[in-house]
């Protein structure tokens, strides 16, 4: 098997160990999923447009969790009109591979095709009112996505307990470690 950029990312994860982070670098470096992704469907991205009108989310910079979690949190109580639609959190690293540093994040990982309300990038091709320029299908090629999916449930839970929204794998919170933990005990694959 060719070693990937993906792969370089894994390993470079693996070397950071001095901050509280470590078990989460460690945690997706040997259990994150490498995403990979295409275009929307006309259904998903109606979809989309149909969640962002009913939460009133203006998805703005530098909110990847709220952005993700409130979304994904919305978009529950949309979903039986939509049984076409499969949408879970992912939660874990992004990078450039030209500036391969990680950078925690959350993003949306509908019917296995990347939606990330937060990032921007260059082209803009979503077809998407005020989301033009978000990495929504298409993944940049210069960009790697690295995370563990992360239950509906726990993201609820999550939401309802802290009237909230903040990561899932660094939250040290006492009402909400416990979901936390859950992820590194047995993690999600």
């Amino acid at each position: 098997m060719e070693y990937s950029e993906a792969d370089a990312f894994r390993d470079k994860l693996k070397s950071y160990g001095r901050s509280p982070r470590d078990n989460m670098y460690k945690l997706i470096a040997e259990t994150g999923i490498d995403y990979h992704s295409t275009k929307l469907t006309g259904t998903e991205r109606k979809f989309i447009k149909d969640v962002l009108r009913i939460s009133g989310l203006e998805c703005e910079a530098k909110q990847c969790f709220h952005n993700s979690q409130f979304f994904l949190y919305t978009a529950l109580n949309v979903l039986s009109r939509y049984p076409e639609i499969e949408l879970t959190y992912i939660e874990g690293f992004i990078t450039y591979i030209d500036m391969p540093i990680p950078i925690h994040h959350g993003w949306l990982l509908m019917n296995d095709k990347v939606v990330d309300l937060t990032i921007t990038q260059e082209e803009y091709d979503t077809n998407i009112d005020d989301l033009e320029d978000r990495v929504i299908g298409r993944i940049p090629e210069d960009m790697i996505y690295l995370g563990i999916p992360i239950m509906s449930e726990d993201i609820v839970e999550l939401i309802e307990t802290t009237s909230g929204t903040h990561t899932i794998l660094e939250d040290f919170r006492k009402e909400t470690r416990h979901i936390r933990q859950k992820y590194y005990r047995t993690p999600v694959r």
